[in-house]
C-alpha cells in the first residue's frame, strides 16, 4: 500500500479531489490490512492453545500406561483429534543392530479397524512391510525417530495432517517417553517371574538340601560320638587293666618278706596313678555326654534360661574334637572371663 501510494499520489494534484479520496482509500486499506493480520494472528494463536491442549491430553493418556498394547490403543484414540489418518510405530530387533524392525502397530482411520500388531521382523530400511502402505489413496508421511536419551528404539511414520511440525515432534517425545516407560515395566516383570522362580527352584533345593544336611549332620555327630567316646573308655580299660595288675602284684607281695615298705609304697603310688587315669577318662566321658544332652538338647524358642556361654562354646569344640583333628585344625579359645552369663536357648547359641 505504501508503494502504491508513492506510485499514485504524484499523479495527482495536491489540491485536486480525488488526491484526498485516495488519501482516505488509502488509509482504508491499512486499516482493513491490520485488521485482517490481527484477526489471522488471534486464529492463529487458538489453533495454538487448541494444538497445546490435545497435545496435554494426548501425553496424559500415553505417559499413564505401562503396556505397549494399551499404549497403541491410547495413541489410535488420540491421533483423530490431531487430524492424523494414519500411524505406524515400529521398534528395532534387539539383536539386529537396527537393521530390522517389527511393527507394535499399524493405524489407518479410513481402514475402520483397530490398530494392529505384527511382530514378523522387516528391513528398518524399508519403513513399512509392503502390505501395510495404503494402497487406494496417495499419502505423504513424517518419519520420526523414537529414542530415549542416546538409546534408539525404533521409528514412527505419521500421515501428513497438520503443517506444524512441533506437533509430531511432540507426539515422537511423548510415545518415546512412554514406550521407554512400557519396556522397562515389562523387563522389570519378566526379572520378577524369573527371581521368583529362582525363588521357588532354591527353595526347593534348601529344603533338600537341608534333610541331606541333617542326614549327613546326624552321620558326622554320630562319627564324633563314637571317635571322641572311643578314646577315654580305651583309657579307662586300660587304667583298669593295669590297676587289676597292679592289685595282683599287690596281693601276691602281702606274704612275701622280701618285699619292703618302699616296694608297697611305689605299688600304691603305680595304683593310684591307674587310678587317677581311669577317674579322669570317665570324667571326660562323663563331660562329652553331658555336652551331647546339652547341645542336642531341644529347646523351645520362649524358653528363656540363664547358661555359661563359655562352657557352652567348649562342649561344642568337644563335639568337634575328631572332626577337627582330622582337618589338621586347632581351636584356640579366649574370652574376657572364665564364666560369661547370657539369657536364652544355649542349644541355638
Amino acid at each position: 500500500i505504501t508503494a502504491l501510494r508513492g506510485q499514485l499520489l504524484p499523479c495527482l494534484p495536491i489540491q485536486h479531489a480525488k488526491r484526498s479520496v485516495a488519501e482516505s482509500l488509502l488509509q482504508h486499506a491499512r486499516i482493513l490490512v491490520t485488521s485482517v493480520v490481527e484477526r489471522v494472528h488471534v486464529q492463529h494463536r487458538l489453533e495454538a492453545e487448541q494444538w497445546v491442549r490435545v497435545l496435554s491430553e494426548t501425553n496424559e493418556a500415553v505417559i499413564t500406561t505401562f503396556d505397549i498394547n494399551a499404549l497403541t490403543r491410547s495413541v489410535a484414540d488420540q491421533l483423530p483429534r490431531l487430524g492424523i489418518q494414519s500411524c505406524y510405530l515400529a521398534l528395532f530387533e534387539p539383536s539386529s543392530k537396527e537393521q530390522l524392525a517389527h511393527l507394535i502397530m499399524a493405524y489407518d482411520a479410513l481402514a475402520d479397524t483397530p490398530p494392529v500388531l505384527d511382530a514378523r521382523p522387516f528391513q528398518s530400511r524399508q519403513l513399512l512391510p509392503e502390505e501395510f502402505f495404503p494402497s487406494s489413496r496417495r499419502v505423504s508421511f513424517i518419519v520420526e525417530p523414537l529414542f530415549f536419551r542416546k538409546q534408539r528404539l525404533g521409528f514412527a511414520l505419521f500421515e501428513m495432517g497438520p503443517r506444524q511440525g512441533i506437533i509430531y515432534e511432540a507426539l515422537r517425545d511423548q510415545i518415546s517417553a512412554a514406550l521407554k516407560g512400557a519396556m522397562l515395566v515389562q523387563e522389570v516383570v519378566d526379572k520378577n517371574r524369573e527371581l521368583e522362580g529362582a525363588y521357588t527352584a532354591l527353595k526347593e533345593n534348601q529344603e533338600k538340601l537341608l534333610a541331606s544336611e541333617k542326614t549327613a549332620g546326624i552321620g558326622r555327630l554320630t562319627a564324633n560320638i563314637a571317635h571322641e567316646m572311643n578314646s577315654p573308655v580305651a583309657a579307662v580299660r586300660a587304667a583298669l587293666l593295669e590297676l587289676e595288675k597292679l592289685i595282683a602284684e599287690y596281693r601276691d607281695s602281702a606274704a612275701d618278706t622280701q618285699v619292703t615298705p618302699e616296694d608297697h609304697r611305689e605299688i600304691a603310688s603305680e595304683m593310684g596313678k591307674a587310678l587317677r587315669l581311669a577317674t579322669s577318662a570317665a570324667e571326660r566321658a562323663a563331660d562329652f555326654v553331658r555336652s551331647i544332652k546339652n547341645q542336642t538338647r531341644d529347646t523351645g524358642k520362649k524358653e528363656q534360661i540363664r547358661f555359661d556361654a563359655v562352657a557352652n562354646v567348649r562342649e561344642s569344640l568337644l563335639l568337634l574334637g575328631h572332626s577337627l583333628r582330622k582337618a589338621n585344625c586347632s581351636v584356640e579359645i579366649h574370652s574376657s572371663a572364665d564364666v560369661i552369663q547370657l539369657v536364652g536357648p544355649p542349644g541355638r547359641l
